[in-house]
């Protein structure tokens, strides 16, 4: 019978650093796996089905990297699918048709994700969850994901999922057939292609396009996802912590599955993608949530075997050109305001400022932020892409970010910003346009004694 945990002992407590700190190593993980250390995972997902209650296809495919994965694990389920209805149906060529969308219902039920789920990491998580809530603080899990998931999982999924957005949108179907071809190649087989072309043609791209939509995040993090198999390994191998059934059976099947990346359980195969090949976070806090963030000034903060990655500029997502090529008119023409922030960051505000080739036109100390000033600048057409006259506020952060630096940045402002407050004071320029920038008339600006 499962005792509950209401206290851990000093010895526990003291373990938890250490502990929290192998764990953020393995998440940091950018050395290939060993092939003992593949039959490690390969044996994990195995038991993961079994524990489901789903027979073990057998079949592991490993790809280099979770875009590759996130379109080729369920453009391959899709095609499986596909060939066996086509099969049943070919002697009713007219119902060809049929096959095809009923190939994405088979698909999506071809998805075990959800199942493995619950009966692994549901069961699990409810059994310690139900025994020691309220026991700990949450110190093993809060720094692990701290360092790890806040730091690069949001990032690789949020990129994966704008590429596969693109691609569906806008219905790139080489996209799909060169990550499917490459990452499946024979598994598919050549008769697979041929019955798709033959019977349906166009159909089938939309189709596998709608499944890729569908599933491409039906998939487990792998070791980029660490903190809930931290916390929960915490209290398997650390407290020791007596469960009823065959609880740490399950957790330990998962904890194998996932030491590889990325990994897409289907019925007929598991998708599984290497670990990176190169990765950098930066601290920017105290272990706990949001201790770290991907950032690299060189290249990708997170970059995988064939070379498919993510640009992170202190925890901002970015285009390569704001690392690799970052352009004062590339900063300028960028739509979203961190973006630009950061490109501009990265080209150098310094850079910036000279490359304007203009002297400012109003400055005056910041109020609001002493003892810092406010540089007013016209900005020139060749950097302007609003299509009307706008001026350059360049000012410095009121606070420092949460790596403790404080940082210059410039925003956009309008040309013709009253300079007259309601006192009936004339009021510098700059001074002005700050205050427009916070909504309040420059008087009450001007009276600012501190920035939040």
């Amino acid at each position: 019978m499962t005792k509950r945990l209401e206290s851990l002992t000093p010895e526990q407590k003291a373990r938890m650093g250490s502990f929290a700190q192998e764990w953020i190593q393995h998440g940091w993980r950018t050395q290939p796996l060993t092939e003992e250390e593949w039959k490690v995972v390969e044996d994990g997902m195995r038991r993961c089905y079994e524990h489901a209650g789903i027979p073990w296809p057998g079949v592991v495919v490993r790809v280099p990297s979770p875009i590759v994965g996130a379109f080729a694990a369920p453009a391959a389920q899709f095609l499986i699918t596909l060939h066996r209805k086509l099969n049943e149906k070919a002697k009713n060529a007219k119902d060809s048709g049929g096959a095809v969308y009923g190939a994405v219902g088979g698909a999506v039920y071809g998805a075990v994700r959800d199942a493995v789920g619950d009966a692994v990491r549901g069961a699990v998580y409810g059994a310690v969850g139900g025994a020691v809530y309220g026991a700990v603080d949450g110190a093993v899990d809060g720094a692990v994901r701290g360092a790890v998931d806040d730091a690069v999982r949001d990032a690789v999924g949020g990129a994966v999922r704008g590429a596969v957005d693109d691609a569906v949108d806008d219905a790139v179907g080489g996209a799909v057939d060169g990550a499917v071809g490459g990452a499946v190649g024979d598994a598919v087989g050549g008769a697979v292609y041929g019955a798709v072309r033959d019977a349906v043609g166009g159909a089938v791209r939309d189709a596998a396009l709608k499944t890729i939509s569908q599933l491409w995040n039906h998939r487990f993090g792998g070791h980029l996802w660490p903190n809930w198999r931290a916390y929960v390994a915490f209290f398997r191998d650390v407290v020791e912590l007596q469960l009823d059934d065959d609880i740490w059976d399950r957790s330990r099947a998962y904890d194998d599955a996932s030491s590889a990346g990325w990994w897409w359980p289907f019925r007929d195969f598991v998708m599984v993608c290497e670990p990176p090949v190169e990765l950098h976070v930066e601290r920017v806090g105290p272990d706990g949530w949001g201790s770290h963030r991907m950032h690299c000034e060189t290249g990708p903060a997170v970059r995988w075997s064939d070379g498919w990655g993510v640009y992170s500029w202190h925890g901002t997502e970015v285009p390569a050109w704001v690392i690799e090529e970052p352009t004062m008119e590339k900063a300028m023409a960028e739509s979203n305001t961190e973006r630009r922030r950061a490109a501009l960051e990265s080209y150098g505000w310094g850079k910036a400022i000279t490359e304007i080739g203009e002297e400012p036109i109003s400055t005056c100390p910041d109020p609001g932020n002493a003892p810092h000033v406010l540089k007013l600048y016209s900005l020139p057409k060749k950097y302007n892409p609003y299509g009307q006259p706008v001026n350059l506020l360049v000012m410095t952060n009121g606070s420092p970010d949460r790596s403790g630096d404080l940082r210059i940045y410039g925003e956009t402002v309008p040309v013709k910003v009253s300079t007259k407050g309601r006192d009936g004071k004339e009021y510098p320029p700059a001074l002005c346009s700050a205050a427009w920038q916070y909504g309040v008339d420059p008087s009450v600006y001007a009276q600012i004694e501190r920035r939040t």
